[in-house]
């Protein structure tokens, strides 16, 4: 599991990390933990790097909530976690998607109920089972960009992944039945694809968060972009 903390006060970088690694170990789960004084240095990591976020509600350089929005657009999957001085501003930290607010006095007995439960939200994470030259692999559907019919060949494509492509034959429609749930979109007749990754969509095309752009059912595009409005009005705060 990769987790970030980022706070402008060194000395507390260093003592939530020691807590974090301490529940870790105890917890026989391997993390990696890396630290960011300043949030522009967490804004420029690599996209969809982190499992776990601990972040500080008040930068000297950027609003917090304003910071926490920015960052969830490059962090996709990341579980987010205020941590601060004050408990006034704990409500609007919910509407950004945060996970949960801690308050840097109550830590001590707050961390470890809080990373129990974000480790449990991790578990249960949805998974598709993939079928490979290995056999049936499960492969979390958060981590899907869109799936592309080719010749009756159902092409996974994937994000930050050993192996970023998958494909097995399989009809579309039978996934689409299976992933719309999820938020997946048939946008054509050949893609269906992760509303999650969704940057910005038009009659003509939807581009993704890896900067692939796709061609959207001329016949289609406004039960498309009525669909996705849907969508995106219901997970508005996530």
């Amino acid at each position: 599991m990769k987790i970030a903390i980022c706070d402008n006060d060194t000395r507390f970088l260093v003592r939530l990390k020691a807590l974090v690694g301490q529940y870790m170990m105890a917890q026989n789960q391997p993390c990696e933990i890396s630290l960011f004084s300043l949030p522009e240095e967490l804004l420029n990591a690599q996209p969809d790097t982190y499992d776990l976020i601990f972040a500080e509600s008040c930068f000297r350089s950027i609003n917090g909530l304003l910071f926490a929005k920015q960052v969830k657009q490059k962090q996709f999957h990341a579980t987010y976690i205020f941590v601060s001085d004050v408990s006034e501003v704990a409500h609007k930290g919910y509407e950004v998607g945060a996970f949960r607010y801690l308050l840097k006095n109550e830590l001590s007995f707050s961390l470890v109920s809080c990373l129990n439960d974000a480790l449990q939200q991790k578990d249960c994470q949805q998974t598709i089972a993939i079928k490979t030259d290995m056999g049936k692999q499960p492969i979390p559907v958060s981590h899907i960009l869109y799936i592309e019919s080719d010749k009756r060949l159902a092409v996974f494509h994937l994000i930050q992944e050993e192996r970023e492509r998958f494909s097995y034959y399989e009809k579309l429609s039978v996934l689409t039945a299976q992933l719309e749930p999820f938020g997946f979109l048939r946008i054509q007749k050949s893609f269906l694809v992760n509303m999650e990754h969704i940057v910005s969509l038009t009659p003509e095309s939807v581009i993704l968060s890896n900067s692939t752009a796709l061609p959207v059912s001329r016949q289609n595009s406004k039960m498309v972009l009525k669909m996705y409005a849907t969508w995106k009005r219901a997970h508005k705060f996530t």
